[in-house]
C-alpha cells in the first residue's frame, strides 16, 4: 500500500477546481515557485496523517477565501483526499488475485487455526497456518 495521489479542494491557496497531486512511490518532492502549494500540500497531508493532535485539526485560515470575494458565503467547505494504490491486490498473468481468497465454514461456529478445513482458499492455493491459537467470531 502506497499514496497514489492527494486530491485538494479551496484548501489554504488551492481554490474551488480540484487539484490532483500524484504521488510517485519512490521518492517524491515538491517543486514549485513561490505561492505555487507546496506549503499548504505539507499542511494538508499533516491534517490527515500527523501524530500530533493538533496539526489534525482543521482551522478557519485552511479554507481557501477568494481575492475577489466581496460577500461571505453562508457555508465554507474544503476537500483533502488521499487516494493509496494497492499493488499486492492487482492480479497475476492468468487473471487470479494475487491474494488468495477464502470463505467461512459455516459448519464450525469459530476459525481454529491448527484446521485449515475452516478456512479453504475458494482459488486452490495453499494457506499457511500461523499459529495454533482459537479465535472466536
Amino acid at each position: 500500500m502506497y499514496l497514489d495521489k492527494l486530491i485538494i479542494r479551496n484548501f489554504q491557496c488551492f481554490g474551488p477546481n480540484s487539484q490532483h497531486i500524484k504521488v510517485d512511490r519512490r521518492l517524491t518532492a515538491f517543486l514549485g515557485a513561490n505561492a505555487a502549494g507546496k506549503t499548504a500540500a505539507c499542511q494538508a497531508l499533516l491534517r490527515l496523517f500527523s501524530v500530533v493532535p493538533e496539526q489534525r485539526q482543521v482551522r478557519v485560515e485552511d479554507f481557501h477565501v477568494p481575492q475577489n470575494e466581496t460577500t461571505m458565503p453562508a457555508l465554507r467547505t474544503l476537500t483533502v483526499e488521499a487516494v493509496f494504490a494497492f499493488p499486492e491486490l492487482q492480479t497475476d498473468d492468468k487473471g487470479q488475485p494475487d491474494l488468495p481468497n477464502y470463505e467461512w465454514d459455516d459448519d464450525e461456529d469459530c476459525f481454529d487455526a491448527d484446521s485449515v478445513e475452516d478456512f479453504k482458499s475458494t482459488d486452490g492455493r495453499a494457506w499457511q497456518v500461523p499459529d495454533s491459537r482459537t479465535t472466536a467470531f
